[in-house]
């Protein structure tokens, strides 16, 4: 058991690091492609797997499949979006245990609502919007299962989406 529980606080650690230099390295920038367009079949796979992690971003289970979805949002030119590090309210950096999860979440929704609604390809505010929600949905499943797992920066951001305040804060952010 020691050594499972020592590489599940490895590939935390990963993905903890992976999270933070995606998030410093890309700042403001899209996440960029090079493959061809990629099948319908795997469009549909991501917007899976990006669903599943809102509902339960911890699941052990689901770690091969968010390696997947990270892998194909970067080299697929099906979809492209910014990532923002002040989307989030500072949980970048904060020292949350779950911050890695978190940001997988909100990069993945964002890319999978572009992908269910090509409508709002070129609206950025829109698209944010949709990564913090996706962000919150999983924040709200992590605590489910880990009520201490209180993050006061996503907890100021639940309260400007139960206000609708959304859309104007991520248009400033």
């Amino acid at each position: 058991m020691t050594s499972g529980m020592t590489g599940l606080r490895w590939t935390r650690a990963w993905l903890a690091a992976l999270a933070l230099a995606l998030s410093l390295a890309l700042g403001a920038a899209p996440a960029l492609a090079a493959d061809p367009a990629t099948p319908s079949q795997e469009q549909s796979r991501f917007i899976a797997v990006a669903r599943q992690l809102e509902q339960t971003p911890l699941a052990p289970h689901l770690a091969p499949e968010r390696e997947w979805a990270l892998l194909w949002l970067t080299q697929t030119q099906d979809v492209s979006v910014t990532l923002c590090g002040d989307a989030l309210g500072g949980l970048i950096g904060s020292g949350d245990p779950h911050a890695a999860e978190l940001m997988f979440s909100y990069m993945f929704s964002m890319a999978a609502a572009v992908l269910e609604r090509p409508e709002i390809v070129n609206d950025p505010v829109t698209q944010q919007v949709a990564g913090v929600e996706g962000t919150l949905r999983a924040y709200r499943s992590v605590l489910r299962d880990h009520p201490q797992a209180v993050s006061p920066h996503l907890e100021a951001i639940a309260q400007r989406s139960v206000r609708g305040e959304l859309p104007a804060f991520l248009g400033t952010a």
